[in-house]
């Protein structure tokens, strides 16, 4: 049997930027949800405190990390159309984004995207809508393991999906696809370009509810 899922984006991209979208306004959709699923979406405030400096700098990086991303895809569409000119500028620019975030900490990664989805009968309390934005720290930072433990002392039935950019194994691909192009090595540079693609941490990890 099919399940189905309410989806709460918590690191989106929107318009090639970083948004952060809380849960505000779920607890009256919750009383409107057996008709409609959907989540309302609003920004959420950085969360403020000692922690300030750690999320600004965890949004900044998300956001070049997606933007990075999207100049090697544009890259690779190009380079499969034959505009190698305008392929190598955009490969330019992402290795030089990457070069500008230097380390990407302990685990060499950055996180893109994030999303929970809640089982569709479970009702959006006022305090299952803060635990979840008490989290927003961690997933900002890539802390998985917290999420994932944090979401299980609910003791509802979730599903965590996100995506990560590890730093090192995709410039290493970037490198060889822009050696590949100083070289005229066209369909070398592709097979890098598309495995690049490869390194790319996608992972969804289902956090079963009490007495499942």
């Amino acid at each position: 049997m099919n399940r189905h899922w309410k989806k709460f984006p918590l690191i989106a991209v929107l318009g090639g930027a970083v948004a952060v979208v809380s849960l505000a306004g779920l607890d009256q959709r919750s009383a409107e949800s057996q008709k409609a699923r959907e989540p309302v979406a609003a920004n959420l405030p950085v969360p403020a405190g000692r922690e300030d400096r750690d999320a600004d700098l965890a949004m900044q990086r998300s956001g070049d990390g997606r933007r990075s991303w999207s100049y090697v895809i544009a890259a690779r569409e190009l380079l499969e159309a034959d505009e190698i000119k305008e392929a190598d500028r955009y490969l330019d620019g992402a290795l030089k984004i990457l070069e500008e975030m230097g380390d990407a900490g302990a685990d060499g990664q950055v996180p893109l995207y994030a999303q929970i989805g809640i089982g569709e009968e479970v009702e959006i309390t006022g305090q299952l809508r803060l635990d979840i934005q008490r989290l927003q720290p961690h997933i900002m930072r890539g802390e998985h393991e917290k999420v994932i433990n944090a979401l299980g002392e609910t003791g509802l039935e979730m599903r965590y999906y996100y995506v990560d950019m590890p730093l090192a194994p995709l410039q290493r691909q970037l490198s060889a696809a822009r050696n590949a192009l100083a070289a005229e090595d066209f369909p070398r540079a592709l097979e890098a370009l598309r495995a690049a693609e490869y390194e790319m941490v996608i992972d969804t990890v289902t956090i079963s509810g009490k007495g499942a």
